[in-house]
């Protein structure tokens, strides 16, 4: 499958995906994979709402995300919360996610792909701004759309991306080539292993909040697993970007400064990061 042909088919199975599975509202940080859900869902959802949370005094996530829903011209909600609040939102959170009776909404494939021994529990930083903002959101609405799923499938994280980047670097291109060709089907199953992906479906289920995760649907997920790393990770403007078959599927829909945003983490785009450690 060409790029042309990936990008396409990519665009139709997240409509779908989003189309399907309607919600009210969506939680959006600014950055790519939740832009684009808006995106989607904007022409499909009426009123739909955008939701954005942020530690007091960081902008981070907050300024993108307040571009995107004037871009899409959509009702966008903000909260700000203490220190405090995130403290206890992260011990709530954590909490949570040790109680089976949350996990009964989890998709199938979802729960299949957790592995004893091997895949890694999403940490308090990460939980923590979710869960105060599936909170805020549901004094709105019942359900909301998130991005998780998309960082893991299409190779988004960071330390990821400088790995296969540095193989390309510094192998001879045979080598490289040959390399990366051998173990691109199992690198992404090995990522979307390694990570719990159970927690937004038990956050949401604690809350009696629906949650719609368009990335982590059967078909999509099945989709991206397929496609090689190097649709995942290509160099664009002299450097190496994760995701970047998902930018290039929207960078005509999308601004500029959105779809090359760099990846930051909701710890940190949140301002969540620092006060949790320092705790």
């Amino acid at each position: 499958m060409d790029i042309g042909e990936a990008c396409s088919r990519l665009r139709i199975l997240l409509d779908e995906a989003v189309r399907g599975e309607k919600a009210e509202g969506v939680l959006l940080s600014g950055g790519l994979d939740t832009s684009i859900i808006a995106l989607i869902a904007s022409r499909h959802v009426k009123d739909l709402k955008a939701f954005t949370v942020t530690l007091e005094g960081c902008d981070e996530d907050l300024k993108y995300a307040k571009k995107m829903a004037k871009f899409l011209n959509i009702d966008h909600k903000v909260h700000y919360f203490s220190e405090q609040q995130l403290v206890e939102a992260a011990s709530e959170a954590v909490s949570i996610l040790a109680k089976s009776e949350y996990a009964s909404d989890i998709p199938p494939h979802i729960k299949e792909g957790v592995i004893e021994g091997y895949t890694e529990a999403v940490g308090p930083t990460t939980l923590a701004p979710l869960y105060i903002a599936m909170r805020f959101a549901g004094s709105y609405v019942d359900s909301v759309y998130v991005g998780d799923g998309a960082d893991e499938l299409f190779l988004g994280y960071n330390s990821i991306v400088s790995f296969i980047d540095f193989i390309g670097a510094n192998s001879d291109e045979p080598f490289g080539a040959s390399f990366i060709a051998d173990f691109e089907q199992e690198l992404s199953s090995r990522v979307f292993q390694a990570y719990d992906l159970r927690y937004p479906y038990m956050l949401a289920k604690s809350l009696d909040l629906e949650v719609k995760a368009p990335y982590l649907t059967l078909e999509v997920s099945e989709f991206a697993r397929k496609l090689p790393a190097e649709h995942k990770v290509r160099s664009e403007g002299g450097r190496a970007w994760g995701k970047w078959i998902l930018r290039k599927a929207f960078e005509e829909y999308l601004p500029k400064k959105i779809v090359w945003r760099e990846k930051t983490t909701i710890d940190r785009g949140t301002g969540s990061i620092t006060p949790l450690i320092l705790r």
